[in-house]
Parts: C-alpha cells; sequence; structure tokens
C-alpha cells in the first residue's frame, strides 16, 4: 500500500471506528457464542483502527521540515482541500502540491513497514 492511501485511508477512519464501537455496544447486551465471536472482531477491528491513526499521527509529526509538516496536518488531518492549504500558506496550490510530494517522498523513505489493511476492516 502506498503512503498517501494509507494515510487517507487511516485518518479517515474515525467515522468507522464510531459504527464499529456502536455496534459493538449493542452486542455487548446479548449473549451467545456467535454474538461473542463478533464481539471479539469489532475489539480486533477497534484496536487496528486506533493503532493505525496513531501510526499515521506519528508518521506526520515526524516530517522533518516544518513547512512540509504543515501541509499534512492541513490536508489529513484538518481535511482542507489544495486551494485551501495554500490560501492559508501563502503559497500557491502547485507550490503547496510540490510540498506534499516532497513529504510523500520522505515518508515513502523513512516508513517501509506501514500496517497492512485489515481485511475485515
Amino acid at each position: 500500500m502506498d503512503i498517501e492511501l494509507f494515510l487517507k485511508n487511516s485518518l479517515n477512519i474515525e467515522k468507522e471506528a464510531w459504527a464499529t464501537a456502536e455496534a459493538l455496544e449493542s452486542l455487548i447486551l446479548r449473549e451467545d457464542s456467535k454474538t461473542n465471536a463478533l464481539i471479539e472482531e469489532y475489539s480486533n477491528d477497534l484496536t487496528y483502527m486506533e493503532k493505525t491513526s496513531t501510526t499515521a499521527t506519528d508518521m506526520i509529526h515526524a516530517i522533518p521540515e516544518e513547512n512540509v509538516k504543515h501541509v499534512f496536518i492541513a490536508r489529513y488531518l484538518h481535511k482542507l482541500t489544495w486551494p485551501e492549504i495554500a490560501k492559508a500558506a501563502f503559497l500557491s496550490v502547485s507550490q503547496t502540491q510540490r510540498l506534499h510530494k516532497k513529504g510523500l517522498d520522505w515518508l515513502e523513505e523513512n516508513y517501509t513497514n506501514i500496517p497492512p489493511k485489515q481485511p475485515h476492516v
């Protein structure tokens, strides 16, 4: 999986995590072997989601160049568009995208072992 796809997937996981937590909560009220298996699966999903989100955030904060890091924070954590990021940074969209490319190159060079996507997440 490439770094950009990993960041997009892992940092957009919040809604899925809430839905999984709500499903888990409703299952806890019932008690049978099938339900227990689902509870375990949902628990594993939530653990994976938390780990992946933390990894992605840590990766972004590890970027050494501040201006590149700010582009990644704006894009992936604050979910801003390219024009919004460019305006906030007093840059053109193409300059902002070049900084993004520079950050992706750095991440791909420094993070070769990103967590694989869990099949049922």
